[in-house]
């Protein structure tokens, strides 16, 4: 019974370890995600020459959840808080990436497709730069924090030995 009690404390808190990392990874992820909706809108804008709304239902066919709901949630009247609406629909919880999807969706629809797909590339520039500047930070904080659940959960197992 004793040796239950154990493995048990140190499953739970091995858990917290990797729970924590998952959520390191899933900001990752999330820049990730902002990262292929703008390159998605600039294939659209570049080579097909479309319509914000075809251009969305375009996305639409081939992305995850998070971003159809992100998508369902954004219309051109909400364009001026899209970073609130990407925030809430869990398409990215990093604030500064949503401030870039701000300026992307300031001028989507605004200026001709020229003057668009050099701003958006613009700004899809600076969200891969801001995800190659955070992601040895995220990994290793992730790595850490698995390292560390696994750690402390041998050390409370030895402690109740």
């Amino acid at each position: 019974m004793k040796l239950c009690g154990i493995l048990f404390l140190f499953i739970s808190i091995s858990s917290l370890g990797f729970f924590i990392s998952e959520k390191y990874i899933s900001k990752l992820k999330d820049i990730q995600r902002v990262d292929l909706f703008i390159k998605n809108v600039l294939l659209g804008l570049e080579n097909e020459n479309m319509t914000i709304n075809e251009i969305f239902e375009f996305i639409e066919k081939s992305c995850d959840d998070k971003t159809k709901n992100f998508l369902c949630s954004s219309s051109p009247e909400n364009f001026k808080k899209i970073s609130e609406i990407a925030y809430t629909s869990d398409f990215c919880k990093d604030k500064t990436v949503n401030l870039i999807l701000d300026e992307v969706f300031y001028v989507l629809g605004k200026y001709s497709a020229s003057e668009q797909i050099k701003e958006i590339n613009f700004c899809r520039n600076k969200v891969i730069s801001y995800s190659q500047k955070k992601e040895n930070s995220f990994l290793e904080k992730a790595k850490l924090s698995r390292c560390s659940g696994v750690l402390a959960g041998i050390l409370a197992a030895i402690m109740f030995i």
